[in-house]
């Protein structure tokens, strides 16, 4: 039989309370788990349009938060931003990625990857200067941490960045310097974009003898 105690009336209410109170958080806590699952279920399954999608990533997130499952929710942001952009709705992208910075450490790993993301938006928009600002950032983060690949992601990025002004030696400078850390870790993928990109780099500025081999290798 459980054993049974007499207590003063006071504390026993006060147990009573802290019971319940836990209680109504366990049953919060699974409604929004519940409420997560069922937006990202419509983004699967549901036929409907971008916009509906990052609507329903949107409310998917903000369950996933009050959940207390930041991992999830920070998915669930990545997915809704990708659909943000590529539907053109760049001020609600904008303005989520500054909502997600809010909530993070700054310095941290993810919020290299959200500036970095700023930096594309930024670089879309042809506000280059903002745009080299950001990805500058996110580089000095990755750098700090010892992140590689991060690392090799803002060299390239910054490559293009020269590119589209004209810049070529300091864009086949960054592009170069991406390749080294890819090689060195062994990203196939990402070899193939810098070799791929030197070539083009290199057929731009007229030498398209030069760029075929960076092609080949690429391929």
């Amino acid at each position: 039989a459980p054993k049974r105690f007499f207590v003063h009336r006071w504390t026993a209410d006060e147990i009573a309370s802290e019971h319940q109170a836990h209680g109504t958080q366990e049953v919060q806590q699974l409604a929004h788990e519940r409420a997560a699952a069922y937006y990202r279920w419509r983004v699967e399954v549901w036929p409907q349009d971008r916009e509906a999608d990052a609507a329903d990533l949107l409310e998917a997130r903000y369950h996933l938060l009050e959940a207390g499952d930041a991992g999830a929710a920070s998915g669930v942001a990545e997915a809704a931003v990708s659909h943000l952009h590529t539907s053109g709705q760049w001020d609600r992208e904008a303005q989520l990625i500054a909502s997600i910075l809010s909530t993070l450490q700054a310095g941290s790993a993810d919020s290299a990857k959200w500036l970095h993301q700023l930096g594309i938006l930024s670089q879309n928009r042809g506000d280059y200067n903002t745009a080299e600002t950001r990805y500058q950032q996110s580089l000095d983060i990755n750098e700090r941490l010892g992140n590689q690949a991060g690392m090799a992601t803002s060299y390239h990025q910054l490559g293009r960045l020269a590119q589209l002004r004209g810049d070529y030696d300091t864009a086949e400078t960054r592009y170069q310097q991406s390749l080294d850390i890819e090689e060195r870790l062994g990203n196939q993928a990402g070899m193939a974009s810098s070799h791929s990109q030197l070539g083009i780099l290199r057929s731009a500025a007229g030498h398209r003898e030069a760029a075929l081999p960076d092609h080949l290798t690429a391929l």
